[in-house]
C-alpha cells in the first residue's frame, strides 16, 4: 500500500512539470527593447487590499479532560506584483508577460515587426486590478524599442523609430 502511495505521487509530481513553457514573445522575431518605468502613484487608485485586521477564536481539548478558549487579533500586509502583458487585443496577455519593478524596468521581447501588439497592466496583491495602456506598432527598423512611463498622470506609450509614413513620388521626363 504504501509503496502504490509513493508511486502515485512520483506519478502526479512528473506530470506536473510537464506543462507547456508560458510564451515570451513571437516565434523567429526581432528583439524589441523595452524601457518601462514604473510609479507607485499609477496604481494608488485601484483597489487596495494592502492592510487587513483579522480577528480568530480558538478553543481545545487536551488529552486529560482539560479544556481552554482563546482570541487574537492580528495585522496582515500584502505587497503589490505589477506586471506588464502584451497580446493581439486588450486585456490579453497571449504575447508575453513580464513582472515589473517600482522604477526603470529594461528588458527585451522577440517580436515580428509590423505587427499590432496590446499593452495590458495587470496588478495583484496589496492594491489589484489591471489598466489597458494602449497599443504599438512594432517598427520595421533596426533596433526597435518600446517605451512606456506610467505614473500619476496616466500612461504614455510610445514605439521608436516610429512607424514611417513612406510616400513615393513618381518623375517622368520627356525627351524631344
Amino acid at each position: 500500500m504504501r509503496h502504490a502511495l509513493a508511486l502515485a505521487l512520483l506519478i502526479a509530481l512528473c506530470c506536473a512539470g510537464c506543462g507547456s513553457k508560458r510564451r515570451f514573445g513571437d516565434d523567429g522575431g526581432t528583439p524589441v527593447a523595452f524601457h518601462v518605468v514604473m510609479d507607485r502613484a499609477f496604481v494608488s487608485g485601484m483597489k487596495n487590499r494592502q492592510g487587513r485586521v483579522g480577528v480568530g477564536v480558538g478553543a481545545g481539548v487536551s488529552s486529560g479532560g482539560g479544556t481552554s478558549l482563546g482570541t487574537g487579533v492580528g495585522l496582515s500586509f500584502s505587497a503589490t506584483t505589477v506586471y506588464l502583458v502584451g497580446g493581439d487585443g486588450p486585456g490579453q496577455s497571449q504575447v508575453f508577460r513580464k513582472e515589473l519593478e517600482w522604477g526603470d524596468n529594461d528588458f527585451s521581447v522577440p517580436l515580428t515587426p509590423g505587427r499590432a501588439l496590446h499593452l495590458t497592466i495587470q496588478v495583484q496583491g496589496g492594491r489589484d486590478g489591471w489598466e489597458g495602456i494602449g497599443s504599438v506598432e512594432i517598427p520595421r527598423a533596426p533596433q526597435p524599442r518600446v517605451e512606456a512611463v506610467l505614473n500619476a498622470a496616466g500612461p504614455t506609450l510610445r514605439a521608436t523609430p516610429a512607424p514611417s509614413t513612406t510616400t513615393t513620388t513618381t518623375t517622368t521626363t520627356t525627351t524631344p
